[in-house]
Formats: structure tokens, C-alpha cells, sequence
């Protein structure tokens, strides 16, 4: 059951989460998903890119 938790849709993890189903800590633990406070959308991966996401420039 867990392999699939990680394997769920980034925006059915978020629209859970913005609907209140899901808690901060269950988004990261179980779906491993980062919700970004300030907008509550999750934070996608970035493909091809020369800067390392948490990275300060």
C-alpha cells in the first residue's frame, strides 16, 4: 500500500490537501509530496535544470 501512496497524482495529493482530507505531515510522509505554504500548491520537480531546487541564488 505505501509503494502506491508514492505513486499517486501530485494534484489529487494537493487537492486532498487543500480540501483538508490530508494533513501537512501526512502529504510529505505518506505521498511524499511538498506543499509550499505561502501558495498550498506542491512543489514540482524541475527537469533539465543547472540549479539545484534549494539552491539560494
Amino acid at each position: 500500500m505505501r509503494n502506491n501512496w508514492l505513486e499517486e497524482n501530485i494534484q489529487s495529493v494537493e487537492d486532498k490537501f487543500v480540501n483538508a482530507e490530508l494533513g501537512s505531515l501526512d502529504v510529505i510522509r505518506q505521498y511524499g509530496v511538498i506543499i509550499v505554504d505561502a501558495t498550498n500548491k506542491a512543489l514540482r520537480k524541475q527537469q533539465n535544470s543547472s540549479v539545484h531546487p534549494l539552491e539560494i541564488t
